[in-house]
């Protein structure tokens, strides 16, 4: 027995759709690039030169961009380097996204996230957040330096 009938649960869910959808913003993911090779290496002939010539290889940016709700944790803590007196924040980042982008970020190696100007590392797995109908996935993040 459930505490709402399915047609109030279709509704609910497709309100926190439109609640998900108005405060996702855009985040780049980036991915290992493609090597394509350019030029293959070369022997030196008998006789010739004794430097044979290394492959040239040409790498492709691989990366998608996603919507997704970001958010900045209220506790962000920063380690203090005394000898040369810089500060560097170590804040965790709170990212909300829909199941193409979770499946985009966990295949594959995925390098860094882009948001905000910034670049952040994934530093944990896609959580499962569900609410009535709809599945969402939350990622940590942490800044890089």
């Amino acid at each position: 027995m459930s505490l709402i009938s399915p047609s109030v649960a279709a509704s609910f869910s497709a309100e926190f759709e439109k609640f998900f959808d108005y405060f996702s913003r855009d985040f780049v993911v980036n991915k290992e690039p493609l090597k394509v090779l350019v030029s293959p290496a070369t022997t030196p002939l008998f006789g010739y030169e004794t430097q044979s010539t290394p492959a040239a290889y040409n790498y492709i940016p691989v990366q998608a961009t996603f919507k997704g709700r970001i958010s900045y944790n209220k506790k962000q803590s920063e380690d203090i380097l005394t000898d040369v007196r810089v500060s560097i924040a170590r804040g965790i980042v709170t990212l909300v996204v829909k199941e193409p982008a979770k499946n985009y970020i966990d295949t594959g190696t995925t390098l860094n996230i882009e948001f905000d100007g910034k670049t952040f590392n994934k530093i944990t797995s896609g959580g499962v957040r569900k609410y009535l109908n709809n599945t969402y996935y939350q990622y940590y993040l942490e800044e890089t330096k």
